[in-house]
């Protein structure tokens, strides 16, 4: 099992635009054929057949799969195509977004014509920042900013409305913030706990020796 990396992507702007980037990306079957309120192909596809695919993501023999450590079955409808390093390269991540939720109580009462929503998303080790990107670059009259956080507290980052990648320590005030925007508070109330742990310590020591 792989570490999840937990995002929230925050869309603000005119509601019927908003209203249009979350239809465009749901999706009533993914590339697992399972519906997800977040596709990755709707942004980034994968291509659909072995001539559009580059040759470098191309599997011709068992041999081939083999090489790579994917299953090679020939009734399998792409069993040319090497979705691992596809996915990794132009996704940022193995596998599409997994536990996809759009929050859409904004959306039902907006505030005037503007509306803001809340997609919470995991994906696989990483954030997917080619597709967050190229959302982006899709609807450059919204603000998308996304915040994510790897649930063992790998990295905490956020991908601000501009493009640009940040990532933030313990000591950082954004680290809070992020943290609880995707719903891990745990990463740092356990570094509160072991700074509490560590003072306590420090107070016997100074008691004992005078």
């Amino acid at each position: 099992m792989p570490n999840w990396c937990y995002t929230n992507i925050e869309v603000r702007g005119k509601t019927d635009v908003v209203k249009k980037l979350v239809e465009m990306v749901k999706s009533e079957k993914d590339e697992e054929g399972k519906a997800t309120d977040f596709d990755f192909n709707k942004i980034v596809p994968q291509p659909k057949t072995y001539e559009e695919c580059p040759p470098e993501y191309r599997i011709d023999s068992e041999e081939d799969a083999r090489k790579e450590h994917l299953s090679w079955d020939e009734e399998k409808e792409r069993n040319w195509f090497n979705w691992y390093k596809w996915n990794c390269d132009n996704w940022g991540t193995k596998w599409g977004a997994c536990d996809a939720n759009t929050d859409l109580i904004t959306l039902e009462k907006p505030i005037g014509k503007t509306a803001v929503i809340n997609i919470y998303l995991s994906t696989a080790w990483s954030p997917a920042l080619p597709v967050y990107r190229k959302l982006q670059e899709m609807y450059p009259e919204l603000e998308i900013k996304v915040d994510f956080a790897d649930e063992g507290g790998g990295f905490v980052g956020r991908l601000r409305p501009d493009g640009e990648e940040e990532e933030y320590g313990s000591s950082d005030p954004e680290f809070k913030e992020v943290c609880d925007s995707v719903g891990c508070e745990y990463l740092y109330e356990d570094m509160e706990e072991d700074e509490d742990e560590d003072s306590e310590g420090w107070e016997k020591d100074y008691e004992w020796e005078n």
